[in-house]
């Protein structure tokens, strides 16, 4: 898998977490989530189509099984039209480097509009 693939698994697998805890109304460990009924309850793998290969995601769960995602939904097996959506990276550094360590532009005062972390 190509070090772009992983670094794309990598951020839908973060949006995926971000609406579960979204659907949960808490964070993950958070204390208010104890005892309030649906919380989470591991995560399945799916594997997602797109033009350049294979993805492999990590898809939430919810114990009373009410989450169902927007990125991604249930029953959903390819991902048309991401790549265009997503596009390239504006750092000619991190084209193919998604995932090492560089980050996205800081702004005007940072003076290169690429920086390493």
């Amino acid at each position: 898998m190509a070090e772009q693939d992983k670094g794309v698994e990598e951020l839908l697998d973060r949006l995926l977490e971000g609406e579960l805890t979204a659907h949960l109304g808490y964070e993950k460990d958070a204390p208010e989530g104890r005892n309030r009924g649906s919380s989470r309850n591991g995560k399945s793998t799916k594997r997602l189509k797109t033009e350049t290969g294979e993805l492999y995601l990590e898809i939430p769960r919810d114990r009373e099984g009410s989450f169902d995602p927007v990125l991604v939904p249930k029953g959903q097996r390819r991902l048309p039209g991401f790549d265009e959506k997503a596009g390239p990276s504006p750092c000619p550094e991190t084209r193919s480097s998604w995932g090492s360590g560089w980050a996205r532009p800081r702004g005007p005062s940072s003076g290169s509009v690429c920086s390493q972390n």
